[in-house]
């Protein structure tokens, strides 16, 4: 038995998982209610796990994670008096079992790949759009990785090729242009009062203010992807996030745009994720497989 933790900004969420990556219990409670993580920890384990029989404990975080070490080294989007609570010694320690920490990004991305829309697949680019935009890539069954989690695809920077609210002059980051974050921005600075949500219904119709604000998008967003198809020759692109399982047009305005700028050497393939939300969970069962 493993059990997955899944640190998010709004959720903070624990599974008992078997090694085929089946949840058996779950539970979560909301980031803003939690004072000591390490205490939330102990709490939720021992109601998920009641007879203890997990021996490993797979945290899925928010940030950079050094793989030797065992800590995080940034997360900008957490609690920072975490940072340093957050490492494989005080959570071994805490509670009782072994530990990893791992990059959700990189987790979700294994999840994916062993239980999810890349199963069957030899390499894999699994992209979050969601809030920001994370990213893992699977190259021959191993997490690409060095001693730091890498690929922080949504803290790059890229000229945005279109001028809806942003300056096509100015470098931003991906997260800036392509992000569920970006997506809203741009409504607010075009006069559009809605939510992403009614945002990607109304974008249906071709033409529409809305329908421009997510081909503007798609087009950030395609640049990303080729530019990170060019840099790891993965053709397998997975794409998860509320944004991306919201949209079946932003994956069509994706396939388009991104098909003129991708490597012409590869035949790039575009999928949607299939673990929803739990696929960082659900990759604890296979973190220690991907990671060797």
């Amino acid at each position: 038995m493993i059990v997955g933790v899944d640190i998010g900004g709004t959720h903070f969420r624990m599974a008992l998982l078997n090694e085929d990556g089946e949840i058996l219990r779950h539970e979560r409670v909301e980031t803003k209610t939690i004072e000591d993580p390490l205490q939330t920890l102990r709490a939720m384990k021992a109601t998920i796990d009641v007879d203890s029989k997990a021996d490993l404990v797979v945290v899925g975080v928010p940030g950079v994670v050094d793989y030797i070490a065992g800590n995080l080294v940034f997360a900008p989007n957490i609690d920072q008096r975490w940072v340093k609570l957050l490492d494989v010694d005080h959570i071994k320690t805490s509670l009782g079992v072994d530990a990893l920490l791992v990059n959700d990004a990189d987790v979700a991305a294994i999840g994916e790949f062993f239980f999810g829309a890349g199963r069957g697949l030899t390499s894999m680019a699994y992209v979050t759009v969601s809030t920001g935009v994370g990213v893992g890539v699977i190259l021959e069954g191993r997490l690409l990785r060095g001693r730091l989690s890498n690929l922080e695809l949504g803290h790059s920077y890229i000229p945005s090729i279109n001028s809806l609210g942003v300056d096509p002059d100015s470098l931003s980051s991906v997260e800036d242009l392509a992000s569920g974050t970006a997506l809203a921005k741009r409504a607010s600075a075009v006069g559009l009062d809605m939510d992403n949500e009614l945002l990607l219904k109304q974008a249906s119709v071709e033409g529409s203010q809305e329908f421009e604000l997510l081909d503007a998008l798609s087009q950030d967003l395609s640049v990303a992807l080729a530019n990170l198809c060019w840099m790891t020759s993965v053709q397998e692109l997975v794409l998860g996030g509320g944004i991306a399982l919201n949209s079946s047009l932003l994956v069509t305005l994706v396939r388009s745009h991104l098909q003129l700028i991708a490597p012409k050497y590869l035949k790039i393939s575009i999928q949607i994720a299939t673990l929803g939300d739990d696929a960082g969970l659900i990759g604890a069962a296979a973190a220690k497989r991907a990671l060797i």
